[in-house]
């Protein structure tokens, strides 16, 4: 079960009013801030939706036994093949299960 969600419009105006700073010193043109910033809204929904992915509600091992899989290992490196080809020679490590990882691509 997951704590229930206390945040508020003075919360988001005040996180807001304290990130804008930081945006700028980070580089982010003011324009840019003054742009998107007022568009930003407290969305309770969406903070009850990322408070209940499996990654922060279920321990380590249940949410990799559920994520992780055979299947999902073996379409991942078939992916990795089709989309970077044209990135080869991988290190072994990558095209072979058991290989050991020494060496990058060149």
């Amino acid at each position: 079960m997951t704590a229930p969600i206390t945040a508020t419009q003075a919360g988001l105006e005040a996180w807001l009013a304290a990130f804008r700073p930081r945006a700028l010193q980070a580089g982010i043109r003011p324009e840019t801030l003054d742009r998107y910033l007022p568009k930003v809204s407290l969305r309770l929904d969406v903070l009850d939706r990322d408070r209940r992915q499996d990654e922060f509600t279920r321990t380590i091992w249940d949410y990799l036994d559920r994520a992780v899989s055979d299947d999902r290992v073996a379409n991942g490196r078939k992916a990795l093949a089709v989309t970077f080809r044209c990135w080869m020679p991988w290190p072994p490590c990558l095209t072979t299960p058991a290989a050991p990882c020494s060496s990058r691509p060149s």
